[in-house]
């Protein structure tokens, strides 16, 4: 994804791979590459929206 994704395409990757922690091998880092491309371009509240939505905040993930 480009610098020109959406929230909605941001929150979209980490969604596909939350079902692979755990069994791909680069899902942790795709998750947390995302989380931090939404805080950059969107803030920290909806990258910490999206570790509360998307149960990261169970699996490790922490919110700024």
């Amino acid at each position: 994804m480009g610098s020109n994704a959406s929230l909605a395409d941001r929150r979209a990757a980490i969604e596909d791979e939350v079902q692979y922690i755990d069994i791909r091998e680069h899902t942790h880092h795709i998750i947390s590459l995302e989380l931090r491309l939404i805080a950059n371009e969107f803030g920290d509240v909806e990258a910490n929206r999206a570790i509360r939505d998307y149960g990261l905040d169970e699996l490790g993930w922490k919110e700024k």
